[in-house]
Parts: structure tokens; sequence; C-alpha cells
């Protein structure tokens, strides 16, 4: 019998998990309301709509490895991209308007975004190539000290961001003191370390493409996906630098923008076809539950407009009925989407 000692770590690694998918949770639910108050200031719902699909993107992706695959760090670095990509658009990359959400004060979200932008955008993409897809314990020697290396240097370039002694509101725009008071590094070198991260993002893939080269036949079709999807990203890079410099037009960076949503679709396609983690089961329910609420709010508030129009008496009849109807038609409609969803995505459950 395990001792209540033995428990220990392991109830507190659960402890710790939970507060920090929940940090993480809320978080980024305050970033995208940030999005929204953002846009609602400067018209742009455009931005605001792109940030809620990008970062829910990631955030699906992630939330659904770690419940999966408890804590798998692929999951954590897939939410904290989500995090950094609300934030992100929050700002419009760097926009002067901001309107934070729940009364932040604009200096402490112009702090939130420098840390988001220097200290965990990139460096949470060299950490998902670095491992990705089962961590540091399943590569080879060589690749496994190429990895931990790579994570070592990251580190600095990690912290550094949080003592800076300035935040810089917009490139090459004003300055306003770190609102922490940790003003141990200048701005100067924080900036500069950027193209160290870059660097090491750049190094990060090299690496993935070397040991899915590597790998045996399953792992590289796992890997293909997310080689497409940042290949095709890093191929516009040197495109949109040339043409925004030549034309002045920042439009030529919105392909980069639209390509971040290639990296968890690509990760969602090695999922599903290749059973990556083993959590296609969560995936065909995920997609099942979730068509099965969008067809009962729709058909509930459908019912409710029709009734009052009908009948517009006084009371929740309306309310009621459209209730019962739902409840009814919930275990039915269960049971019938999940059979489509199985026989369109996984028809190996579906023929068995």
């Amino acid at each position: 019998m395990t001792s209540p000692v033995g428990d220990r770590p392991r109830v507190l690694d659960s402890r710790l998990g939970w507060a920090g998918l929940v940090i993480l949770l809320a978080a980024t639910g305050v970033a995208m309301a940030s999005a929204v108050t953002t846009s609602a200031t400067t018209k742009l719902w455009d931005e605001a709509l792109l940030a809620l699909v990008i970062s829910l993107a990631y955030l699906a992706t992630g939330l659904i490895l770690l419940i999966r695959v408890r804590w798998h760090p692929v999951g954590w670095l897939l939410m904290v991209i989500a995090f950094t990509q609300a934030v992100l658009f929050t700002s419009n990359w760097g926009a002067r308007i901001v309107t934070p959400a729940f009364g932040i004060d604009v200096h402490w979200w112009h702090w939130i975004d420098h840390i988001a932008t220097y200290s965990l955008f990139w460096p949470a993409f060299v950490a998902l190539f670095a491992i990705f897809p089962d961590g540091l314990g399943q590569l080879s020697p060589s690749h496994r000290r190429y990895s931990r290396w790579l994570l070592f240097a990251s580190i600095p370039l990690i912290i550094f961001p949080f003592l800076s002694d300035q935040v810089r509101v917009v490139t090459n725009g004003p300055l306003v003191p770190n609102p922490t008071g940790l003003a141990l590094v200048p701005i100067n070198a924080i900036e500069v370390g950027t193209v160290g991260v870059l660097v090491l993002t750049l190094m990060s893939a090299a690496g993935f493409v070397v040991r899915s080269r590597h790998a045996s036949a399953t792992v590289r079709l796992q890997h293909r996906w997310l080689l497409v999807a940042t290949g095709l990203m890093i191929a516009w890079l040197p495109i949109a630098l040339v043409a925004s410099i030549i034309t002045g037009n920042e439009g030529w960076w919105t392909p980069i923008v639209f390509s971040y949503i290639g990296i968890p679709i690509a990760i969602s396609i090695a999922i599903t076809r290749y059973r990556l983690y083993e959590i296609d089961r969560i995936i065909s329910r995920t997609l099942s539950y979730g068509s099965v609420l969008v067809i009962l709010g729709a058909t509930y508030f459908g019912i409710v407009l029709i009734l009052r129009r009908l009948f517009p008496v006084e009371g929740d009849i309306s309310v009621a009925i459209s209730t019962l109807v739902v409840a009814f038609a919930f275990l039915p409609l269960v049971r019938r989407t999940q059979r489509v969803v199985d026989r369109k995505f996984f028809r190996s459950r579906y023929d068995a």
C-alpha cells in the first residue's frame, strides 16, 4: 500500500498544476476581454475577432492536451502562446490606444504587453520546437543535449524583461517606468536580446527538422504538419520584411499573423490522423458535444422567440416549453451527432 508521504509530491504536483491552469485561463480571459474593449474604443472589431480565433485555437488544443496527458509540457506551451496572442492583439501589436478590461491601469497593461512580447512569445516557440511531441525524455541523447542547451540559453532572455528599467509603449515609441520597480536591466539590452531569441528560435526549428529526418516513419508524419505550418511562416518572413521596407505598407505582415493559427491546426491534425497522445476520443467527444450545445442553444432561443410571437402572454411558459424540448432532445441528439463525427473523422472507431 502506498504511504501517505509518498502521495504528497503527487498531490502537490496536481494542486500546482490546477493552480497554474486556472491562472493561465483567467489571464487569457482578461486579455480576450481587453481585446474586445480596445476594439470597442478603436472600432477595429476585426482585431478582436482575429485575437479570439487565434487565441482560442491555441487555448483549446493546449487544454485538451493538459486534460488527456496530465500537465504535458506541449499543452502548457500552447496555453502560454494563447495568452501572448490575446495580449499582443489587444495592443494591436504595439498600438498606443489600449483599453484594458476590468479597470486594469494602462501602465500595468503596457508592462504585461512588454512581458508577453519579450519574455514569453518567442521563448515559447523555442521550447515548442525543442520538445515536440513528447518532451525531452523521448529524444535521443544528442538531440536531448541540444534541446536542453536551447532551453537553458532561453532562461536569461525570459527573466531579464521582468527586470527592465523601462517599458516601451510601441516600437521606437515613448518609454514609461517599470511599474514593478525592478529597474535592474536597461531597456536597450532587452531589445538587443530579441535578436538572441530569434536566433534561438531558428536554431530550435532547425534542430526540429534534423530530429524529424532521423525519426521513425510515424513520428515523421506527426512532425510533417508542424514543419509545413512553420515552414510557410518562415518562408514569408523575408518577403514581408523586404516588401514592407520598399512599399512602406505594414500590411505585408498580415499573412504572418494569420499563419500563427496554422501551428495549433497542424498539431490537431497530427493528433487526429496519427493518434498522437491517443486523445482522439477526447477530440471526438469535444466535437460532438460542442455541436450539440450549438444546436440545442439555437433550438432553445428559436422556440422561445417563436412562442412569444405566437402567444404573447405573461410568464415564462415559452421558456418552460423550450427547456422541456431541449431536455428530451439532448441524449438522442448526442448519440446521433457522435455517430456522424466518428463516421467523418474517426473511421476506425465507426467501423469497429
